[in-house]
């Protein structure tokens, strides 16, 4: 038979404390309580059934539990936990670093189609468990209309979906004019767009900034210069490269411009296979600002927002949304960091 729950007030009465003290030990409350107290409630607590809103009690060790904050996060469909994109795992390392410091910790809700309707309603109407919710990337809109049932504050990042959750958002305009502005100045004029994730937000902002960028100089991506594919993985990049340059020995690109590091690191693999030299006969640089354009050699030219900084900047949103009125939404926009690496060079003699 199921036991039926205790209340901190019979847990006082038991213990032959008072309500108070219990209610500060089963809240988190350490100051000024010694630990042989604190352990006591909640060996007490733990026995009795004690399960107070939005606490986690580890029934596994010693009986004694903490009360865990934390914000979750959601990946966008069909990215999972163990599949989650390399800019996203950048963006939750600077959500954890950042709520580190706060003692807090992150929470992995799930993916955006693992979760059903119910999910996300039981999800926005906890109770102070989590804190907040970050949506990472574009998800359908009706995911926000669901968690938007309860109180939970809402920030997603690298999307934005005006008057119903704060945003946090990368500088895609700057990045693409920095991108353009360096290689124009290393003399090059025949451009190649390699684009990823065909369709989504991101892409066709990105792809809007080097249109832009090249405009601004009488310049353009020919037609068969310029593809977007379905996903950004390495292999895309090197699978874009090859229909780009594999067929055209005159007035080919002499700059490739990636929508990430991952798809300019998989068009490198394609040059190089090909004898083609990276930063001589053709440039490669990427929208980005991840581990990819660095981990291994030649390392890439990039430019965009540091996904560290757009992950502790959705923490501070949630963190301060409790200080804010109800119904007013912030968009952070974060600067984007120009590298300039092996992977780009002057543009050839007979450019």
């Amino acid at each position: 038979m199921k036991k039926k729950k205790t209340s901190q007030q019979k847990i006082a009465q038991d213990l032959g404390v008072s309500q108070t003290l219990v209610s500060m030990v089963l809240n988190g409350r350490k100051e000024g309580i010694s630990s042989a107290s604190i352990k006591r409630i909640w060996d007490y607590a733990v026995k009795e059934g004690y399960t107070p809103n939005g606490m986690q009690i580890d029934r596994s060790g010693d009986g004694i539990a903490e009360n865990i904050q934390a914000i979750g996060y959601i990946l966008r469909s069909p990215l999972k936990l163990a599949t989650k994109s390399n800019f996203f795992s950048h963006v939750h390392q600077g959500m954890h670093e950042a709520l580190s410091q706060e003692g807090i910790k992150t929470l992995f809700l799930g993916g955006e189609g693992d979760l059903s309707k119910t999910d996300y309603t039981k999800i926005a109407q906890s109770k102070g468990y989590p804190l907040g919710i970050v949506v990472l990337g574009q998800v359908q809109p009706s995911v926000i209309d669901n968690l938007n049932q309860g109180d939970v504050p809402i920030v997603c990042v690298s999307a934005r979906y005006g008057g119903q959750c704060h945003s946090v958002l990368p500088n895609e305009m700057q990045a693409g004019e920095q991108l353009i502005e360096h290689l124009y100045h290393l003399g090059h004029r025949r451009f190649g767009w390699i684009g990823g994730n065909k369709g989504m937000m991101r892409n066709l902002e990105r792809h809007e900034a080097i249109t832009q960028s090249l405009s601004k100089r009488d310049l353009n991506c020919a037609p068969k210069d310029s593809i977007t594919l379905e996903s950004s993985e390495r292999q895309d990049g090197y699978n874009a490269a090859q229909v780009i340059l594999a067929n055209r020995k005159d007035a080919r690109p002499t700059a490739l411009v990636c929508f990430n590091g991952l798809m300019a690191r998989g068009a490198i693999d394609y040059l190089l296979q090909n004898q083609i030299k990276v930063g001589q006969d053709v440039s490669v640089v990427a929208l980005d600002q991840t581990r990819a354009c660095e981990e291994s050699l030649p390392k890439i030219t990039c430019c965009g927002s540091h996904p560290e900084a757009m992950g502790a900047a959705a923490v501070r949103l949630i963190l301060q949304s409790k200080d804010s009125s109800a119904g007013v939404f912030s968009e952070l926009t974060i600067p984007a960091q120009f590298r300039d690496r092996e992977s780009s060079g002057p543009a050839p003699e007979d450019n």
